[in-house]
């Protein structure tokens, strides 16, 4: 008799699916039906599933309509086969269940005197099925050995999904959707690993690249489980072992010299410029390794990185020449210069990383997971601050550590449940040693502070802690079918605990001393008030505050998702999540509270019944976590105030070091207070919102029974909710002075929800995947988008927190006739993308003797990004202050100019660019199961030059006078500036720095077993 078999695809087919559901975030599931070649469902069929990824064989059982369910399966290659008396056992084999995904696999079986007639009966492949409601994108670990992509950072497969681009205003983060950078989630094995300040990652200090299995790009989590962000969620899961020990060793190797070098454009003296003889190896190594500590029961899975030390060569300043910095210039005398001036030194940097992954099978049913990591990098001679002494270089130290534990269980036919415990930390710990004395700061005739005696920073401060701990549970039940069809129900809650301690110490002492330079002999100068105003501006005493306790932010979620299968053409889902967060402050204050509701819904139409055609409509709120960058923003947590002071006396031109650093000599008092920093000032509305985005998305997929697929999405993002700052003339609160008795007024910083702020994106997406054979597929996608919206949000701050000039005294703009129009335009915003596509060739070939070559042609197009017309104009805000009787209108003089637009935001836009990336690689046996391999990637294989940008500087003119300030744009006319040939200046002039593209190389190779 034989086998009814199934001939299924290679990975390629579903290495790029779309529209998949997570029903939970590390495994995933393969439903179906068993049937008769004339179409009569069997039930009481045991179908069995069995891959290298799965711990033991799972089996099920059909119910009285044919149909099946596994869930909780790792992703992997199955094989299913059935078996059920009278009739000979089905197969299918190389079912490629990815990440996350629901896959239909539908099996044929015959009567025993039927089937011992046929030899072999062909059905369609496995497809993605329709109960599947979200819109995402899988990348397996073998997709990454084919395409031209060096590094598997989460953030580099996030950019081969649809939808996805980078922000260049926010040094090229991840944009998903058009949503703010801060809006994305980064999961690794469960454990949300993104910086809790800036909210981002790529991944690659949790993990080693050839530890990634694989990587799901979630651009439309419809689904209610899934919560905390505004863009989408990356999600990635690291490989678990085996019942056979395999291994990756890998050389990571690259060379300056293999890369092209920019044309000189029009700044042919660009400094810029890279030195061409400049031929440095780069080199890093990787060692993963993977398998039974027990067979089927307990695996491992371990990796660490051999990185060899590195060293970057560095000079400290060259202060020859250059005299002491006090005014007036004709009483300056010669400045110090120490014998270490100029002095070249090295950066060096060590690191330590491993990985450790243990899977254990209960039994048949029950599973549980430990992961973990921990990767310590130690820098010598940072050099943070500019000086021409080598004591003040610091050392700095990098901690990225993660560990996780899960659960995984079936509770009968219809149930099941996940739980898991994660915990991020993060650890920045940089600066100087006190013991080595009080750093002071020297001002040279060239207008720049040099610090001496000490560096910045306090190494015994704790350093910068960020932690995220992660609580979740969810059931799944799956209802029997009735005459109202199926329901899959999802309930569950996530809880996110985000700590930071950070007392981020500026100095070691808790002092800078900033004076008018440093004589030939080794002392000061130092003045105050009673030499000049211009004296006091620039020799001041800053004594710092700091507070090393926690603050915190914490978020509960909640969830209850239904998905109703109501025949074989109609599905419907309906969710609701809810969230509350609280944050306090270091002393256990709250400081913000927000709460948000997201509903989900989805229509689903299947014409055909067969999944070959889906119509698919949703609507759907997303609902932002607070990051830390806004709720820290109110706390002590790496926010130390500061208080600077003046010097007492008269003059004194030759200060021993003793003098300057004797506090009694400086005049710290409330009336003699400099400036005041520290967050004592900053209010937020305790009943903030959470920001959401609002999306509307229609979607047609059209799958092939080879597998191949195409999607087309219309995607509608609306953004409310976004969190800004408002400042009010006479708007000023006391706050209480650290180091001296009284109080200081200032002008209030006040928080708030503003539904002013815009943020709107409209996309149309192209997904597909086209296999011509076993050997050669074509795939990507292509995205048409706009983003426009009135502001950039925390696009361009550092930390990332949303704050914009609407808000910002705009009572002295209404007073003078300016509305929005002028200062806060709608327009094209700079993340704006345009056109974006990522389209490969891809061909595989693996001989019957187990060489394998393979090769892959990309084009990467994306388009230019906006730029709008602005300058910088006179703001009045001192002028109404002054007029209001202010006691403190000098303090909004820092607030002197605003940004005015000509015409709308974004009403030019750079060009656009493109490229092709190629790799090639092959592997070859070499002993029983070892396999040599070696692959090249060719960057711009055909070393395509672009301008990418351009000069678009304006006539500053009188934009500072009060009266009369340019009223028009006026662009800076062409000019050459220096020596003939020298640099061209102006409106559309360029150098090296505005192209992109070049061909460079890298080299990987290594051995597998």
């Amino acid at each position: 008799m034989n086998p009814i078999r199934i001939r299924s695809l290679s990975f390629l087919a579903f290495a790029l699916a779309g529209t998949a559901l997570v029903a939970q975030e590390s495994t995933g599931q393969i439903v179906g039906t068993v049937k008769t070649r004339a179409g009569e469902p069997l039930a009481g069929v045991e179908v069995r599933f069995a891959a290298p990824t799965l711990q033991g064989v799972r089996t099920v059982v059909t119910d009285a309509s044919g149909a099946f369910r596994a869930p909780l399966l790792p992703p992997g290659t199955y094989t299913l086969t059935t078996a059920k008396g009278g009739f000979v056992g089905g197969r299918a084999e190389g079912v490629v269940l990815g990440l996350g995904q629901v896959l239909r696999q539908d099996l044929l079986m015959a009567p025993v005197q039927v089937a011992e007639k046929t030899v072999e009966v062909i059905a369609a492949a496995a497809s993605v099925d329709k109960s599947d409601v979200k819109t995402s994108t899988n990348i397996s670990s073998e997709m990454m050995d084919v395409l031209p992509r060096f590094t598997r950072g989460m953030d580099t497969a996030a950019l081969l999904a649809p939808g996805v681009a980078l922000n260049g205003t926010m040094g090229n983060r991840v944009q998903m959707r058009g949503a703010p950078t801060t809006g994305n989630r980064w999961l690794l094995n469960g454990t949300d690993i993104a910086d809790n300040v800036f909210a981002n990652t790529d991944g690659r200090t949790y993990y080693v690249d050839d530890s990634v299995a694989e990587s799901q790009i979630i651009s439309s989590p419809v689904n209610a489980k899934f919560g905390g962000f505004l863009g989408g969620i990356i999600n990635a899961i690291t490989k678990s072992g085996g019942n056979e020990f395999t291994g990756i060793f890998r050389a990571n190797i690259s060379r300056n010299s293999w890369s092209a070098i920019a044309p000189l454009g029009m700044r042919p003296n660009s400094t810029a410029r890279p030195n061409p003889g400049t031929d440095d190896l780069n080199r890093n190594y990787t060692l993963w390794v993977g398998g039974p500590i027990l067979k089927d029961k307990l695996w491992f899975a371990a990796s660490t990185k051999l990185d060899p030390s590195q060293s970057t060569p560095n000079n400290l300043n060259d202060v020859t020449g250059l005299q002491t910095g006090d005014s007036p210039a004709s009483a300056r005398g010669a400045g110090y210069v120490p014998a270490t001036t100029g002095m070249p030194f090295n950066i060096t940097s060590s690191n330590q990383f491993y990985e450790l992954k243990l899977t254990y099978a209960i039994n048949e049913n029950h599973s549980v997971e430990l992961a973990g990591n921990r990767n310590v990098t130690d820098q010598r001679n940072r050099f943070y601050v500019a000086s021409p002494d080598p004591t003040t270089l610091v050392p700095q130290r990098n901690e990225n550590s993660y560990y996780t534990a899960a659960y995984r269980g079936l509770l009968g036919n219809s149930l099941t449940l996940e739980a898991r415990y994660a915990k991020k930390h993060q650890l920045l710990a940089a600066g100087a040693d006190p013991a080595q004395g009080d750093p002071i700061r020297a001002r040279y005739s060239n207008g720049s502070y040099y610090i001496f005696q000490n560096g910045i920073f306090d190494k015994t401060d704790g350093g910068d802690n960020r932690d995220i701990k992660t609580y979740t549970a969810g059931i799944t039940w799956f209802s029997p079918r009735t005459f109202l069809g199926t329901h899959t129900v999802e309930a569950g809650f996530e809880l996110l605990r985000q700590d930071r301690q950070a007392a981020n110490a500026q100095s070691p002492t808790g002092r800078q001393f900033l004076v008018w330079g440093r004589n030939a002999d080794g002392t000061y100068r130092v003045a105050g008030l009673s030499t000049s105003a211009t004296a006091f501006s620039q020799n001041y005493v800053l004594l710092y505050s700091v507070d090393k306790g926690v603050a915190k932010t914490d978020t509960d979620g909640y969830y209850l998702n239904d998905t109703l299968a109501i025949n074989d053409h109609w599905q419907v889902m309906g969710g609701l999540r809810f969230d509350k967060t609280k944050a306090a402050d270091t002393l256990g204050s709250q400081t913000v509270s927000s709460n948000a509701t997201s509903p989900r819904f989805q229509v689903r139409w299947d014409p055909k019944g067969n999944q070959a055609w889906l119509f698919t409509a949703s609507w759907a709120r997303y609902a932002g976590k607070l990051n830390d960058s806004f709720t820290n923003r109110f706390t002590r947590a790496g926010n130390p105030i500061s208080e600077s002071y003046g010097w007492a006396g008269a003059a004194n031109n030759a200060a021993p070091y003793a003098v300057v650093t004797n506090l009694a000599n400086w005049s710290v008092s409330a009336a003699t207070l400099r400036s005041y920093s520290g967050p004592l000032s900053r209010f937020a509305d305790t009943n903030t919102k959470a920001p959401i985005n609002d999306e509307t998305s229609f979607a047609v997929r059209h799958t092939y029974t080879d597998g191949s697929y195409i999607n087309l999405t219309y995607t509608k993002r609306t953004g409310k909710h976004f969190f800004n700052d408002f400042y009010t003339i006479g708007d000023e609160v006391q706050v209480p002075l650290i180091y001296s008795t009284g109080m200081k007024q200032v002008y209030a910083e006040r928080w708030a929800t503003d539904d002013r702020l815009t943020r709107d994106y409209n996309s149309f997406e192209v997904d597909f995947l086209s296999r011509f054979n076993e050997k050669w597929s074509l795939g990507g996608n292509y995205t048409l988008a706009s983003l426009q919206g009135n502001s950039e949000g925390s696009e361009g701050n550092n930390p990332p927190v949303s704050g914009d000039v609407i808000g910002d005294f705009e009572s002295v703009h209404a007073s003078r006739g300016r509305d929005f129009t002028f200062y806060a335009p709608y327009g094209y915003l700079s993340g704006d993308v345009k056109h974006r596509a990522r389209i490969y060739l891809n061909y595989v070939n693996k001989s019957s003797q187990g060489a394998l070559f393979n090769a892959s042609l990309m084009f990467n197009y994306t388009g230019g990004s906006p730029y709008s017309l602005t300058r910088d104009l006179y703001f009045e805000a001192y002028d109404d202050a002054l007029a209001a009787g202010s006691t403190i209108a000098s303090q909004y003089a820092s607030y002197g100019t605003y940004n005015r637009y000509y015409g709308p935001r974004g009403i030019g836009r750079f060009n656009d660019i493109y490229n092709f990336d190629l790799k090639l690689g092959t592997e070859i046996p070499v002993w029983r199961k070892v396999r040599y391999f070696v692959e090249l990637t060719v960057f711009n294989v055909f070393n395509h030059w672009q301008l990418s940008t351009f000069s678009t500087t304006n006539v500053s003119g009188s934009s500072l006078a009060t009266t009369n300030p340019l009223a028009g744009y006026q662009v800076q006319n062409l000019t050459q500036a220096g020596v003939a040939g020298g640099n061209a200046t102006g409106w559309g002039t360029y150098g090296y720095s505005d192209y992109v593209g070049g061909r460079s190389m890298a080299f990987s190779t290594g051995i597998k077993w």
